[in-house]
């Protein structure tokens, strides 16, 4: 059985330990594309979404974890890639990116469980990389995105929105890689950061005992 001391002590630790890695999953969606300038999409926001959504007790706080991180990681390549020379915003249509990445926070909320699983885990990444393709896309679209070879906006028609979609494919699939890969990895450091804390308040170190 679980002591009072050591869930209050989780339940403190927990959000703090996801708050610290959620913003570092941030931080290297900043230095990420100045490292590897050829990986368009594979990116660790997707991952930072779902594992606020997942980590932090309430609704409010991953929102607004998530939201402040994109707004922030967007300030921060407008000044770091374009040098102010570009108003904000960096991109076309996004509200609907800012919006698909809220959506995806809200998605997380399911792995905000004790009974956490790999698969579960993976099955949501993908429902939510699905989502982000449509609804960031259909932004695209809507906002006269540019179709590659031809380099004028999409047809507001409905085959216009399926080459949208379809063109959209490569960027999402490394969009998927990214996030089931830095999620992984933020997934299993949160676990392990739990159970060290666990292990250390049933086992104090040898050199805090009493002495005789």
């Amino acid at each position: 059985m679980r002591n009072t001391a050591e869930t209050m002590r989780e339940n403190t630790e927990g959000p703090a330990a996801g708050l610290a890695l959620a913003a570092l999953l941030h931080t290297l969606r900043i230095l990420l594309p100045q490292a590897l300038p050829g990986l368009g999409g594979f990116s660790p926001v997707g991952a930072a979404a779902l594992f606020a959504g997942a980590t932090l007790p309430r609704a409010g706080a991953s929102l607004l974890t998530t939201l402040a991180g994109l707004l922030l990681g967007d300030l921060a390549i407008l000044a770091l890639v374009y040098h102010g020379d570009h108003g904000f915003p960096v991109y076309r249509g996004w509200q609907w990116v800012y919006a698909s990445l809220a959506l995806m926070t809200l998605m997380g909320r399911a792995l905000n469980s004790r009974r956490f699983g790999w698969r579960k885990a993976g099955a949501v990444a993908v429902a939510a990389t699905l989502t982000h393709w449509v609804l960031s896309n259909t932004g695209v679209w809507l906002t006269g995105g540019l179709e590659p070879g031809t380099g004028r906006p999409y047809p507001a028609d409905l085959p216009g929105y399926a080459r949208c979609l379809i063109n959209a494919i490569p960027f999402q699939l490394r969009f998927l890689a990214g996030t089931l890969g830095f999620g992984a990895a933020a997934f299993a450091l949160h676990r392990f950061a739990l159970r060290h804390t666990a292990s250390a308040a049933r086992h104090p170190a040898a050199g805090t005992a009493q002495r005789p």
